[in-house]
């Protein structure tokens, strides 16, 4: 019972670290992390509240997550950086670069870039009826399909979960981070 209390606690803590914390400052901020670092550690403790059907490679603790980037080859560099850094108690996350949807293969998270917007059609149905969360943070993505939007990244964080989407890839989100999103169902 202490350690299931423990386990509450340390995930109301790592949302209260995303929220809080991970906060940068200036108006430069609207709309955008302004490094790497910010941007790798959302994805990493949002990756923390998605739970992986059993019997994936996802759920498996002892190999690492992909995070796969498709788009921007600057964003790519840009996670590749900040996951360099970013350590979990939780797994290792490995960055990926992918050209186009065609080559997604083997991942489990999916950066999805700006710059990537024309091809969100043929991501999301390469990314059907499978387990691979995908994240953006481009106004509107949550509403094409995207699993969690990053919106802004000025305090308060505000980000987009689409519940829908995300139930229908086989993946559950606790309602630890749910609590703090806005909720959007296309």
């Amino acid at each position: 019972m202490t350690q299931l209390i423990y386990k509450t606690k340390s995930k109301r803590m790592i949302v209260l670290l995303l929220l809080l914390c991970a906060v940068p400052l200036g108006a430069a901020a609207q709309n955008a992390c302004n490094t790497p670092q910010e941007l790798g550690e959302f994805i990493r403790n949002c990756s923390l509240f998605i739970t992986w059907p059993s019997g994936s490679e996802a759920s498996d603790k002892t190999k690492p997550l992909t995070l796969g980037v498709i788009g921007s080859k600057e964003d790519f560099k840009y996670l590749e950086k900040a996951f360099e850094t970013i350590s979990t108690n939780e797994k290792k996350i490995m960055v990926r670069y992918f050209a186009s949807a065609e080559e997604l293969g083997n991942c489990h998270i999916l950066f999805i870039s700006k710059s990537a917007e024309d091809k969100i059609p043929q991501i999301l149905s390469f990314t059907k009826n499978k387990a691979i969360l995908t994240i953006g943070k481009t106004k509107g993505f949550c509403e094409m399909g995207i699993h969690i939007n990053l919106v802004s990244f000025s305090s308060p964080i505000i980000f987009e979960v689409n519940q829908n989407a995300i139930l229908a890839a086989g993946l559950k989100v606790s309602h630890i981070l749910m609590s703090h999103a806005r909720i959007v169902n296309r």
